[in-house]
C-alpha cells in the first residue's frame, strides 16, 4: 500500500527556505561582528600608529634642534678660536721696546740723527696660498683647519724714519748693520738730498721687521 505525503508541497518549500534564511542570517551577523571588530582593532591600531609617528616626529625635531646648537656651539669655538688666535699673534709680535736695541745695534754714536721716529703694526686682509700656512706673518680666517687656501691677516710690524747723517757712507753703513740683524727683514731708501750747507744727508727710510724673530 502506497505512503501518503500529507504535507503540502508548498509548506515543506517555505520551511526549507526558512531554515537556509535562518543560516545566511546568522552568518551574516557573525560577518558584520568579526567586521565590526576588525575595524575597531585597526582603528586602535592606527591610532597607535599615529602616537608613535608624533613621538618620533617629536625625537626627531629633538635631534634637529641639539644638532643645530651643537653646531651652533662649534661655529662659535671655532670664531673665540680664531680671535684668540689673532690676539695671541698680534701679543706674539714685535714689541715697542724692542725697537730701541734694534736701532741702537745698527747706529753709530754722532754720525746720524733722527728727526722723526714712528713704529706702527698693521694688518692687511690677503689670499693665502697653500705654501704660505700660519708662520707667524699669516693669521687664517678659514672655518676649516685643514683649509691651506683662503683669507688671513698679514700682521705687518715697521718703523718709519726721517733723519739725517753725516755722509752717504754712514747712511750706507746703518743701513748694512740693519740687514745684518735677524730681527730685520727689509730696509727700504725712500728719498735721500744733500744739505750743502754742511754736507749731511737726509733720509727717509721704512724698517720692516721680521715677526717670526722677535716676540715680547
Amino acid at each position: 500500500m502506497a505512503e501518503i505525503d500529507l504535507i503540502p508541497r508548498d509548506y515543506r518549500n517555505r520551511v526549507f527556505i526558512f531554515d537556509w534564511g535562518k543560516r545566511l542570517s546568522v552568518t551574516m551577523a557573525a560577518f558584520m561582528v568579526v567586521s565590526i571588530v576588525s575595524y575597531v582593532l585597526l582603528n586602535l591600531s592606527n591610532r597607535k600608529m599615529e602616537e608613535n609617528v608624533v613621538i618620533l616626529q617629536q625625537k626627531q625635531q629633538t635631534i634637529t634642534q641639539d644638532r643645530d646648537e651643537l653646531r651652533a656651539i662649534v661655529e662659535k669655538k671655532e670664531r673665540l678660536q680664531r680671535q684668540w688666535n689673532l690676539l695671541k699673534n698680534l701679543r706674539n709680535n714685535t714689541a715697542a721696546s724692542k725697537m730701541f736695541v734694534i736701532v741702537d745695534r745698527a747706529i753709530s754714536s754722532g754720525d746720524l740723527w733722527f728727526m722723526n721716529w714712528e713704529y706702527e703694526r698693521s694688518d692687511d686682509m690677503v689670499e693665502l696660498q697653500p705654501e704660505s700656512t700660519h708662520t707667524g706673518y699669516y693669521i687664517v680666517l678659514s672655518d676649516k683647519a685643514e683649509q691651506s687656501v683662503g683669507e688671513a691677516w698679514e700682521i705687518k710690524t715697521r718703523m718709519t724714519i726721517k733723519g739725517q747723517a753725516r755722509d752717504h757712507s754712514t747712511l750706507s753703513r746703518f743701513v748694512r748693520q740693519l740687514y745684518e740683524q735677524a730681527e730685520v727683514q727689509d730696509v727700504r731708501i725712500l728719498n735721500t738730498s744733500l744739505v750743502k750747507t754742511d754736507g749731511v744727508v737726509n733720509f727717509d727710510m721704512v724698517v720692516t721687521i721680521n715677526s717670526e724673530r722677535v716676540t715680547d
